[in-house]
């Protein structure tokens, strides 16, 4: 099976955008390698999708984080299914668990500002392209710049550019098991502050949900307080867009992080986020999209994501795939 997509225009002055996509997860609540698990029509893994929405939204390249001991899994996987015109570069996690240590995988592959997505998070063409249109300028602006004569000055790196694409809960939840989302508080479109919670789905449709912490407290721990949500909330699907400078910061920050203290979680992506607005105050913006982001967490997920994808597909079943 080829996945067929028309490209987008490229435009030689523009920096180019890649995207990383976090693959290196063990998958333990799952049970399985869901970075290939199949969930659409024709065996397609959810990253199969999500490098095709990549393309048809802008992006010139993908970087895939992965483990050693799944690199051919993951190789094989990608070279049967994603399109040949997508250049795509792998790099290897260390033994050091988190999310933030997988971007740090990444630095020596970026060139340029780029976005980050998890290999395991159905998102939609708007939300990626949204990342996109953050950092490249506009044909409009470019065709306004060349009609006065004048030359469009573009930082290739998005410097002090930062972005976070944010989803409303209620988009993101599928059944009633718990899971983990960063609840976001925004202001004047800035992030003000991220906090990874525990959430679950409650009988009235509402949502309970418990600041994660730092340690590794029990879900169910009495100690643990929980508090009721509409579903509107913005959240974070780890979808990001950052300037190619965070990720000296990301490698300061994990040089500070004690690995082997046990009763730490493992260093994630929004508590690099988190330090920087520390340090560097509201430099984060946020793009909210409506459009719906799930994806495997749990195995009764599979089934539901292939519901939702059969009737994305729906409009595209002539010709789309081949």
């Amino acid at each position: 099976m080829k996945l067929n997509r028309k490209n987008p225009k490229k435009h030689s002055n523009i920096s180019n955008v890649q995207l990383v996509i976090l693959a290196a997860g063990h998958g333990k609540r799952f049970g399985g390698l869901k970075q290939i698990t199949p969930v659409g029509p024709h065996g397609e893994a959810i990253m199969d999708f999500t490098a095709t929405r990549a393309e048809e939204s802008g992006f010139d390249g993908i970087v895939v984080v992965i483990r050693d001991e799944i690199r051919h899994e993951i190789v094989s996987h990608v070279k049967q299914k994603w399109p040949g015109t997508l250049p795509v570069a792998f790099v290897s996690q260390s033994k050091r668990p988190g999310t933030a240590e997988a971007l740090n995988a990444a630095r020596p592959a970026l060139d340029g500002a780029f976005g980050v997505a998890n290999a395991d998070d159905l998102y939609s063409v708007n939300a990626l392209k949204a990342v996109v249109d953050y950092f490249r300028p506009s044909p409009q602006l470019l065709k306004k710049a060349s009609t006065q004569s004048r030359e469009l000055h573009w930082d290739s790196s998005g410097s002090g550019k930062h972005l976070l694409v944010a989803h409303h809960l209620t988009q993101t939840i599928l059944t009633n098991h718990v899971v983990t989302r960063g609840i976001c508080e925004v202001s004047d479109s800035k992030l003000v502050k991220i906090v990874e919670h525990l959430i679950k789905l409650r009988p009235d449709g509402f949502f309970d949900a418990s600041e994660l912490g730092t340690g590794h407290i029990p879900q169910d721990d009495p100690k643990r307080k929980w508090r009721k949500l509409t579903g509107r909330e913005p959240v974070s699907m780890n979808l990001w867009g950052f300037s190619l400078e965070i990720v000296d910061f990301v490698a300061e920050q994990l040089a500070r992080f004690d690995f082997g203290d046990l009763s730490k979680r493992e260093p994630l992506v929004p508590d690099i986020v988190a330090s920087l607005i520390a340090k560097e105050g509201h430099c984060v913006d946020v793009v909210d999209v409506a459009d719906r982001c799930i994806g495997l967490t749990h195995p009764s997920d599979a089934v539901i994501v292939k519901e939702e994808i059969a009737s994305q597909l729906i409009p595209e079943q002539t010709g789309e795939f081949e």
